[in-house]
C-alpha cells in the first residue's frame, strides 16, 4: 500500500530523522543518555512509548527537573514544528547522523542533536574560532578586524557566537570577504536572533 505523507512531514523525511525530532524538544538528553535510549529501546520511537516520571529518573534526571519536559511532552505539535523548521530552512542532525560534525563529535560530551542551517559540510575544513566581550575595546576591533581577513586568505572558516561586539564583527568580516564563517548558537532554533543581527545570521 503506497503511503502518501503530508507535504510538510515529506519534507521532513527527506531532511532528517523525525523519530529524535521530540527528544530534541525535550531537551533531557546528553551523550550518554543519548546512547542509553538506543541500547534499551533500540530506537527513539519505541522510547517515545514509554516517557513518563519512572524513565527521566533511569536517565539519572532530578525529581525538580522532570516536570518541565513532561510539560513540553503534552504541549509537542510534531506538524507545527516541522512546519517552522521548513519555513526557516532548518535541519535536525543527531550524533549517529553521517552530517554531524566530525571533529565536535570526538569532543567528551558531544551535543546529542544540532539544529542547522546552511552547509554543514564547511565544518570539515580547517577552522578557527574567534569570541570575545560583547563590549568591545578600541584594541578588540582592531585585532578582529586584522587578524579575521587573515585567517579568511588562509583559506579557514571562522567560528563565533553572533553575539553582539566580537563575535558579530567576526561575522561581518567574514562576509565581506566572501569567505565560510560559521555562527554557533546557545538558544533553541526558535529563538531568532534580534533584528540587528538578523541580517547577519541570513548572509552567515
Amino acid at each position: 500500500m503506497d503511503m502518501h505523507l503530508p507535504p510538510q512531514r515529506e519534507w521532513y523525511s527527506h531532511c532528517m530523522n523525525s523519530e529524535h525530532l521530540l527528544w530534541s524538544e525535550l531537551g533531557i538528553l546528553n551523550k550518554d543518555r543519548f546512547e542509553a535510549i538506543q541500547e534499551v529501546y533500540g530506537d527513539f520511537r519505541e522510547a517515545q512509548k514509554h516517557i513518563g516520571p519512572e524513565m527521566l529518573k533511569g536517565l539519572g534526571c532530578r525529581q525538580d527537573t522532570i516536570e518541565k519536559p513532561l510539560e513540553r511532552l503534552d504541549n509537542f505539535d510534531e506538524d507545527a514544528t516541522i512546519a517552522r523548521l521548513k519555513k526557516e530552512g532548518i535541519t535536525l542532525v543527531a550524533l549517529t547522523d553521517g552530517r554531524y560534525p566530525v571533529r565536535l563529535r570526538r569532543i567528551e560530551d558531544p551535543p546529542p542533536f544540532l539544529y542547522a542551517k546552511g552547509d554543514l559540510d564547511i565544518l570539515g575544513q580547517p577552522c578557527v574560532a574567534l569570541v570575545g566581550t560583547r563590549k568591545m575595546s578600541a584594541y578588540g576591533r582592531r585585532a578582529t578586524e586584522e587578524f579575521t581577513p587573515a585567517f579568511c586568505q588562509a583559506g579557514m572558516v571562522t567560528v563565533s557566537g553572533l553575539a553582539h561586539g566580537v563575535d558579530t564583527c567576526v561575522a561581518a568580516h567574514t562576509t565581506k570577504a566572501k569567505s565560510h564563517t560559521a555562527a554557533v548558537l546557545g538558544p533553541r532554533y526558535s529563538q531568532i536572533p534580534p533584528a540587528s543581527r538578523r541580517a547577519l545570521a541570513h548572509e552567515t
